[in-house]
């Protein structure tokens, strides 16, 4: 079976294509760890490695490692890798990561883990029916945590679809 010989071009774009790939893994391998260290100094010592990723994950979508220490200072003696993980699917989702922060902050004090992943639901689901990413958030903080399902036993005053 006669193979064609590989020429030197062809050796020459499987180099730079091999070398274009390892530029981009480390690329994103560094800007991980910059995240993961940006996390950690927000964070403090005591922060998980669940906390951490949530944080890193949260930095790199444009958050400020500063709401993450406000968070960290707000939710003391709670995890964080709800509210962290909250603020990080909404700027996902396309809320501005200011706004996303700002919405999680003015919760964090009186939400836990189950209404906080309720409050991202409905934010989700005002972006579904075509409310603006920051005007969804914003209407759901507003709304408050009055309105979100209580968990296990408590009464349950949930929000109806809205339109926006």
């Amino acid at each position: 079976m006669n193979r064609p010989r590989p020429t030197a071009f062809t050796l020459v774009e499987v180099m730079v294509a091999s070398t274009v790939l390892i530029f981009g893994i480390v690329t994103a391998v560094t800007t991980l760890l910059a995240n993961l260290r940006d996390a950690r100094a927000a964070l403090g010592a005591s922060a998980g490695a669940p906390e951490l990723e949530a944080g890193a994950s949260a930095i790199h979508l444009g958050v400020s490692p500063a709401a993450l220490t406000r968070l960290r200072v707000l939710r003391a003696r709670q995890p964080l890798t709800i509210a962290l993980s909250v603020m990080a699917d909404l700027t996902a989702r396309g809320v501005p990561a200011d706004s996303a922060a700002a919405a999680v902050l003015a919760l964090a004090g009186s939400l836990r883990d189950d209404q906080f992943l309720a409050f991202r639901r409905s934010v989700e689901r005002d972006i579904e029916l075509g409310a603006p990413p920051a005007a969804a958030a914003s209407s759901s903080v507003r709304l408050g945590a009055g309105s979100l399902p209580m968990s296990s036993g408590g009464t349950s005053t949930s929000m109806p679809p809205r339109r926006p």
